[in-house]
């Protein structure tokens, strides 16, 4: 009895002195204690040292092994706390650091449906586009790091542009994004709230392939929330933004007359979407969005806007494909 009790406490001990954060790892070191910003507001760390990762969370949370990796500097778009500490490859990790991030209500740009400070809405108020806050993690697969800077950048450039197409009254789109690169020999890219993880081995095969991002960030800024809306029509709002909205004209895809139909999801629904565009109304993209956001999606709804039938709408579009 004696003997087991000896073990055991042998144990704990050494569990005691094993549980012990590591020595010698340090805090890292922001360049600013706090910041202050009227749009978006950037972060940014001393480099760590070698072996060692920075991450980060945006929510005061305590870091993990599974937190961010600093790849760039940290975009922030609200007043939160921003908690940042040092890791080994082991997941073992120095004391954290908090770095006060404080949004300028005065100075900031409103978005589309968005309060400005006259009582205008983004729209009306706007002379500055603003941004969201887009950051980047390529810890996992850091040789395509410079993929993963120029879709952060399309990203940015491109995220005003589709919170106005796809603009509704009392919706303020997400602005705190993450972009997330794994390893992954399967996937291609997807969208999870404000998170859109991509595969890496896609992305090796296809480096062209550039619009994904627009595609997955369209599903950001959709945020529906009900089960009821159609496939079709998200993966056809999210490919119109993309093919015909943002690609160039050149690149446009040519559906085939033999196979296309309007709910064939992705390029094709994209193509009848931008066909009634052109055809019934110019706004009626942002109308259908509106009502998948609220809720309030029927098919009667291409009635309301274009006083035909969807399956009506379905038939000129075939024939209008046979026309060219």
């Amino acid at each position: 009895m004696l003997k087991r009790a000896i073990v055991l406490a042998s144990i704990v001990v050494c569990w005691g002195l094993c549980a012990e954060e590591p020595a010698g790892i340090p805090a890292p070191k922001p360049k600013v204690a706090s910041v202050t910003f009227g749009d978006v507001g950037r972060v940014e760390f001393e480099p760590a040292g070698a072996g060692l990762t920075l991450r980060y969370t945006l929510d005061g949370s305590t870091p993990t092994s599974k937190s961010a990796a600093y790849c760039t500097p940290i975009r922030v778009a609200s007043t939160l706390t921003l908690k940042a500490a040092l890791f080994q490859a082991d997941a073992h990790n120095g004391p954290a650091v908090t770095v006060e991030c404080k949004r300028d209500e005065a100075g900031r740009a409103s978005l589309p449906g968005e309060k400005g400070p006259a009582g205008t809405t983004g729209t009306e108020a706007g002379t500055t586009r603003p941004t969201a806050a887009i950051n980047v993690d390529w810890s996992e697969v850091p040789e395509l790091a410079e993929w993963a800077t120029r879709a952060q950048k399309d990203a940015e450039d491109y995220y005003p542009t589709i919170a106005e197409k796809l603009r509704s009254d009392g919706f303020t789109p997400p602005r705190q994004i993450m972009l997330v690169f794994k390893k992954d020999p399967k996937g291609i890219a997807w969208a999870t709230g404000a998170t859109i993880t991509y595969g890496d081995e896609w992305i090796k095969k296809h480096p062209q392939d550039t619009g994904t991002t627009v595609h997955e960030l369209t599903h950001v800024i959709q945020s529906y929330r009900s089960r009821k809306c159609p496939g079709w029509l998200t993966e056809g709002i999210a490919d119109w933004i993309r093919w015909f909205n943002w690609e160039p004209q050149e690149k446009r895809p040519r559906p085939n007359p033999k196979t296309a139909k309007y709910n064939n999801s992705y390029q094709d629904s994209g193509a009848f979407l931008a066909f009634l565009e052109k055809t019934y109304d110019k706004e009626i993209v942002t109308k259908i969005n509106a009502a998948l956001r609220g809720n309030t999606y029927s098919d009667a709804l291409f009635q309301q806007l274009t006083g035909k039938d969807l399956p009506t709408l379905g038939q000129e579009f075939s024939d209008s494909l046979n026309k060219k």
